[in-house]
């Protein structure tokens, strides 16, 4: 009887075990296992959402020595963005980088309303460096749903590129 109740409780431990070795392990993979058959882009954002979510700690693999983007080449870069309410507060942008060599790595927003006092500043969770002469998607769940005369702009952006 006591080796029975060894076994049964070896067995529910090694399948607790594999459970969590079957799940995703990083912000990654939980977005590349749940976007199969997605077509949505409301449906991507609460994706991704969840998962930046679920990964809270998550801080992208950086390569290089991060710097300011210079005036010059932030000027390249054109965003659009709104706030959604999934629940909480979400801040999604698209953001187009035009530069020939610099990366986008990193981009901090400035949120502003009337009912948001001072501004508030946020860095984007992206998934991936935007590329020189192409886009992404980029968001945040922010503290306050605005209520009117909402508007938001680039405050800074960095780079792993040198120049």
């Amino acid at each position: 009887m006591k080796t029975l109740f060894i076994l049964l409780i070896s067995f529910s431990l090694s399948v607790c075990n594999a459970w969590t070795l079957f799940g995703p392990r990083t912000v990654e993979d939980c977005i590349l296992e749940n976007m199969k058959g997605v077509t949505s882009d409301d449906a991507a954002k609460q994706i991704q959402f969840a998962c930046y979510s679920k990964f809270s700690d998550y801080e992208a693999p950086k390569k290089c020595n991060m710097r300011d983007m210079t005036p010059s080449e932030m000027s390249n870069v054109q965003g659009t963005g709104s706030i959604i309410d999934m629940g909480k507060a979400y801040f999604s942008g698209k953001f187009y980088n035009g530069n020939s060599i610099a990366t986008v790595d990193e981009i901090n927003v400035l949120v502003l309303a009337d009912n948001i006092k001072p501004a508030q500043e946020y860095k984007l969770y992206m998934q991936f460096p935007i590329q020189p002469k192409s886009s992404l998607d980029a968001g945040i769940s922010v503290q306050t749903l605005p209520t009117k005369n909402f508007g938001w702009f680039i405050k800074s952006i960095k780079t792993c590129s040198k120049k």
